[in-house]
């Protein structure tokens, strides 16, 4: 027998989710956005000496640009409800290669920083699978399933 509080946080959003579980995930869901719009835009636009990093870690200068859209895209996704799961785990893949990148360099305390935001935009997406598009397609069809009408694909 599964707890009320776990059957509330995975619900959506519009459903049964209790507000305060819903006021917890935007919080962190801003939490993570700043920090990676933060970083993103400058690599997006090619400021701030990303292009000295990462030829330093040994990849290629056309990568920052590719890493800052992912970033910032990512960051988009994340604040909308019915894509947020996709950015949440389009961040995690990036901060993931970020903390390996760091491991192989040494840089303890970026491994810390990036490997939280993995884990934090790991949640998130968990968190709101329940409220993606996907997910509600699914539920409309089990619904009409239940009601006897012929589900459309």
């Amino acid at each position: 027998m599964e707890s009320a509080l776990s059957d509330s946080v995975r619900a959506p959003l519009g459903a049964s989710r209790p507000r305060w579980a819903a006021v917890l995930l935007w919080i962190a869901s801003v939490f993570l956005a700043l920090p990676l719009f933060a970083a993103g835009l400058p690599k997006l636009l090619g400021q701030g000496g990303w292009v000295t990093a990462f030829v330093h870690w040994g990849y290629p200068a056309w990568l920052v640009p590719v890493v800052g859209v992912g970033e910032v895209l990512g960051v988009a996704l994340l604040l909308v409800p019915r894509f947020a799961s996709l950015g949440g785990l389009t961040i995690a893949i990036i901060m993931a290669a970020a903390a390996v990148t760091h491991t192989i360099h040494g840089e303890t305390p970026r491994i810390v920083f990036t490997s939280i935001l993995c884990l934090l935009a790991l949640t998130i997406a968990w968190l709101r699978r329940g409220d993606s598009l996907f997910a509600r397609r699914d539920d409309d069809r089990a619904a009409r399933r239940a009601r006897g009408s012929p589900a459309r694909s």
